[in-house]
This record gives structure tokens, C-alpha cells and sequence, in this order.
């Protein structure tokens, strides 16, 4: 199938494992999905919902991180083009093969990255044109905190990518 994003889910969540034992883990977890998920119950427990100055903001931050994203994941695509193969008789295998390794897992990273910015640009859009009918306040106020995960996670997820990357270009500088 041509539309499949689990895929990218998946190996986004497989960024959180151990690199040595392939467990998941916990703390990143909880980081990542709990304090976000903790955050957007809490809005919707006191009935938080964006107001439609916000929701246009949220609009067109949402276009605009979707477009430079995807250009991010096309600029990681090249590295990991670039990044030269794994050779076991050559000094220093392991760092390039953990290098090939994180390099996968930041395109995967940017990608499920992409994908939120996306649903989040979608979900304000359907906010924006609902935003009129007094009838649908209970789903805005659900769709609000829909928001407000995606929102978190994004940014945790940016920060995540912004290290990972430092940390790759900063092994090429030495």
C-alpha cells in the first residue's frame, strides 16, 4: 500500500531502545508520550481550547514546519548517502556502524516528525472550520487536546533531533 506511515511509527519508536540490550527505554517513554499525554488530560480536565488567533498561528506554523521537515528528511537522506559503509577490517567499525545507526534513526525521527506537524496542521484545520458551530465545542475542546499532545511531543522530538544531529556533526569535526 502507498499510504502506510506505521512503518515510520515503528522505527520512531525504536529510537527509544537501548543500543546494546534493545529494550525500550522508560524514561524516554515517559518523556516523550506520558508527559504529553499527562498534559493534554489536564486540558481537557479544565476545559482548555485554542482561540482562533491561536489556531491560525497553529495553522501556519503547522505548514511551515511540514515543508522545512521535509526538507530536513531529504538533507538527512544525503548524509546517510554519504556516511561511508560499514567495513570490519577497518580501525573504527563500530563508531561508523553506530553512526549508521543513529543516522537511520533521525530519518526516522524527522519523518514521524513530519507526520505530527502534519496531523497537526490537519486537526487545526478541522479546528478552524468547526470553530463556528456551537454544537461541536465538546469535540473542539477533545481536538484541542489532540493538539496539545502532538504539540509537546513534537517539541521533544525536535529537541531529540537537534542533539542527535550536533552530536553526528560534531563526531565529523574531530
Amino acid at each position: 500500500m502507498k499510504i502506510n506511515i506505521f512503518l515510520v511509527i515503528r522505527r520512531h519508536f525504536d529510537s527509544f531502545k537501548e543500543h546494546d540490550s534493545d529494550k525500550y527505554i522508560k524514561l524516554d517513554l515517559i518523556v516523550f508520550f506520558g508527559v504529553p499525554l499527562l498534559m493534554a488530560i489536564i486540558a481537557a480536565k479544565f476545559g482548555f481550547t485554542f482561540s482562533t488567533n491561536a489556531v491560525g498561528s497553529l495553522l501556519n506554523v503547522g505548514a511551515l514546519l511540514s515543508g522545512l521537515l521535509l526538507n530536513l528528511l531529504v538533507l538527512v537522506y544525503s548524509l546517510k548517502e554519504k556516511t561511508p559503509k560499514v567495513n570490519v577490517e577497518v580501525d573504527g567499525w563500530k563508531e561508523l556502524q553506530l553512526k549508521h545507526r543513529v543516522v537511520n534513526e533521525v530519518y526516522f525521527n524527522v519523518a514521524f516528525s513530519t507526520l505530527t506537524a502534519f496531523a497537526m496542521l490537519i486537526l487545526t484545520v478541522v479546528h478552524s472550520c468547526g470553530a463556528d458551530f456551537v454544537e461541536m465545542a465538546n469535540y473542539l475542546q477533545m481536538l484541542d487536546s489532540v493538539i496539545i499532545f502532538l504539540g509537546i511531543n513534537l517539541i521533544f522530538t525536535f529537541l531529540m533531533i537537534i542533539k542527535r544531529i550536533s552530536l553526528l556533526f560534531c563526531a565529523e569535526g574531530d
